[in-house]
């Protein structure tokens, strides 16, 4: 008996270990409910009133209709005008397993001066924008 449950126990343990590992190696991002994207726009508004406002915004397909995408600031390239780089996740939800194209969208009044946004997807590849776009 001790020996059978200590074979279940091992394997269970090799088993969430390559999964961990396949994470790992995927730069400890989750992939999962990720499809794809695409579509992606930045653009100043300067519209009154109140300040300029950068908007970035792209379509995300994800896989389940409770997942939610998202763009977080990850830094801000100090070259001459700036880009910012932003960084897309996608927070798991409950909801119908169907294939959803949802909106993405960053604000800021901070960061309004760029030359170029570039987005990270959840699988690494990257989506440059090259020119931000101005609403007056």
């Amino acid at each position: 008996m001790f020996r059978c449950g200590m074979a279940v126990l091992v394997s269970w343990v090799m088993i969430v270990s390559a999964g961990c590992n396949a994470m790992d190696r995927a730069g400890g991002k989750a992939t999962e409910g990720y499809i794809g994207s695409s579509g992606w726009k930045a653009w100043v508004n300067r519209q009154p009133p109140g300040p300029a406002k950068l908007i970035v915004v792209g379509q995300v397909k994800v896989s389940n209709a409770g997942h939610t995408p998202l763009l977080v600031f990850e830094n801000l390239e100090k070259s001459n005008p700036a880009k910012l780089h932003l960084r897309l996740v996608v927070t798991q939800g409950t909801g119908a397993d169907v294939i959803t194209t949802k909106e993405a969208r960053y604000e800021s009044i901070e960061h309004t001066t760029l030359g170029g946004v570039r987005i990270t997807d959840p699988k690494g590849k990257v989506h440059e924008i090259k020119q931000v776009g101005t609403a007056q």
